[in-house]
């Protein structure tokens, strides 16, 4: 394999080994990083462990020093994109395992030996392309039946859509964002290309069985901070879910209240970073400043409730004037609370 490589650099005009070397150096730099963070899961000197990171690293280099010796076997010219594809895929599993720590979440080393980020579009997805396209659609389909098994009405919208979209018959462009252990896929979202730097996020799953949710909320948080920076993200969620709440909690504010959607409440929510990040000045707040500021204040109504669904009737005023901009539960005091604030038209997209 070195010798393929360096028959490559040999092989490539100047500015193009140059740029290809350059681009290879980001790999091995996102790997360092990964190590790196790989080292603060160890709990003592487990040698166990620094060995699995070890093949961890080299399985983030693999694709890398494969793709340099592919090439110089068939001489092609777009190395690069297909290495900025691979350090993109790196920096998503290094940004995985920074919201690992930061959420306290206790990881088993070996579970990540097979961790990597898939991302197609729906068109390249088609099953008449082949037994592993129709094996992805069936897991996809199969993980929200799973999912939404209680609401058999939803179930049964949501894997229409999902049909719908892989049969060619979705009304935008669509990619599909795979999070997957080997071949399984563990958890998935896609993103509808609704208008020029707009997104539908959707279909946002995590396979029953994998360890806890959190490892799932990490990649949901992940690649939606990815998409954030450059686009305004529009979605729905159910208003009595824990994934509801998070994504209050996490740069989306709810614009409207649906009290029966296929037997489920619902939120449609809305995120954008670049235009509304200081338009709701409690997103920011801890739970102290704000009961401080409820004092006097008329723009702002706080509500709490020992169960989630207690609050589900000072919701409606999600559709009087009011958005809703922090969704969370405060542990000590075993209560939920929801913070609502009134509309700020400059805000509204």
């Amino acid at each position: 394999m070195g010798d393929k490589i360096i028959s490559l650099g040999e092989n490539l005009p100047e500015g193009l080994a140059q740029k290809v070397f350059t681009k290879y150096g980001e790999i091995i730099d996102t790997a360092d990083k990964a190590e790196e963070y790989l080292k603060g899961f160890i709990e003592g000197d487990d040698s166990n462990d620094r060995k699995v990171i070890s093949e961890i690293k080299e399985q983030l280099l693999i694709r890398g020093k494969n793709l340099l010796t592919e090439f110089a076997d068939k001489k092609i010219e777009d190395i690069d994109k297909a290495l900025d594809a691979i350090k993109s895929s790196n920096e998503f599993f290094c940004a995985m395992l920074k919201s690992f720590k930061e959420n306290k979440i206790k990881i088993n080393l070996l579970e990540l030996k097979g961790i990597n980020r898939e991302v197609n579009y729906a068109e390249s997805m088609d099953a008449s392309l082949g037994y592993e396209n129709q094996q992805k659609q069936s897991n996809m389909i199969n993980m929200v039946y799973e999912n939404y098994k209680d609401t058999p009405e939803l179930a049964d919208k949501l894997t229409g859509e999902l049909v719908d979209i892989f049969d060619g018959k979705g009304e935008h462009r669509t990619s599909f964002d795979m999070l997957k252990n080997n071949d399984e896929i563990l958890a998935f979202c896609r993103y509808e290309e609704i208008g020029k730097n707009k997104l539908y996020f959707g279909s946002f799953n995590v396979k029953n069985n994998m360890r806890g949710l959190l490892v799932g909320d990490s990649f949901c948080k992940v690649t939606l901070e990815e998409k954030a920076k450059t686009n305004e993200i529009n979605a729905v969620c159910n208003a009595n879910s824990r994934i509801g709440a998070y994504y209050i909690e996490n740069g989306f504010i709810a614009e409207k209240f649906t009290p029966d959607y296929y037997g489920i409440p619902i939120l449609t929510i809305r995120r954008d970073d670049l235009h509304m990040s200081n338009e709701y000045k409690t997103k920011s707040m801890s739970l102290e400043d704000l009961k401080q500021l409820k004092d006097g204040n008329e723009k702002i109504e706080i509500y709490s409730a020992e169960k989630q669904e207690d609050l589900t009737d000072e919701l409606e005023k999600v559709n009087h004037g009011y958005v809703l901009t922090r969704y969370f539960k405060d542990s000590e005091a075993k209560k939920w609370y929801l913070v609502l604030e009134k509309v700020n038209l400059s805000s509204q997209g």
